[in-house]
């Protein structure tokens, strides 16, 4: 992170270029989400923000049949 911000990078082409989106996490905003969750760390114990970010993922997964 650099400056409060989350760059994701991808291997294209033998060059790493700068993405919006995780391979890992498509559907997921995570460049946006997770320094949010990671400011809230450093302000409330640890196990309650992982608790919330448990519940955001959990939120933003699809159903599973």
């Amino acid at each position: 992170m650099e400056q409060g911000q989350l760059r994701i990078y991808q291997l294209q082409d033998g060059k790493y270029q700068a993405v919006q989106t995780s391979l890992h996490f498509p559907n997921f905003p995570i460049a946006a989400v997770l320094p949010q969750f990671l400011d809230r760390c450093a302000q409330e114990v640890r196990r309650q923000a992982l608790k919330a970010f448990r519940q955001w993922v959990q939120q933003q997964a699809p159903e599973v049949d």
